[in-house]
């Protein structure tokens, strides 16, 4: 051992000229080197669009969120208003069909034409929502 703490051999080895094996070792480090390189940087890249994707998609997920609960209350009411409506025609159908005098008759008239123009703004509007959210799209996430 030399003053440094190296065996002769090693100091023979490292000072010496580089063998052809060993220059053929070190020039496949530096092509598997590169080639690392170049793999991170387009692994880093399809990250960095998988990140971008990512964004727009949370933001589509906020602007769509409002619409979704929007749609909901929606149809509750709907189902809500609409089967007691229903059920108001329903009768008025019947009352319609008993021996009613003319007067009474307009009446249930009245009241009949009216039930159906609640329900047809009812279905009009629970149709319109529902048109809204059936416009899906394909949305690729990997």
């Amino acid at each position: 051992m030399d003053m440094c703490g190296c065996s002769f051999l090693g100091w023979l080895l490292f000072s010496s000229a580089p063998s052809p094996a060993r220059k053929r070792a070190e020039e496949a480090l530096r092509k598997a080197h590169a080639e690392l390189e170049h793999r991170v940087e387009e692994r880093t890249a399809e990250l960095a669009n998988a990140n971008r994707e990512l964004w727009r998609l949370q933001n589509e997920i906020k602007r769509v969120e409002p619409l979704a609960a929007l749609g909901q209350v929606t149809g509750t009411i709907a189902h809500e208003l609409g089967t007691p409506l229903n059920s108001v025609l329903g009768y008025t159908q019947l009352l319609a069909q008993d021996g009613l005098p003319e007067n009474a008759r307009r009446r249930v008239d009245i009241i009949r034409v009216q039930v159906e123009r609640m329900v047809g703004i009812i279905n009009h509007y629970l149709t319109n929502v529902r048109s809204s959210f059936q416009k899906h799209h394909r949305v690729r996430i990997n």
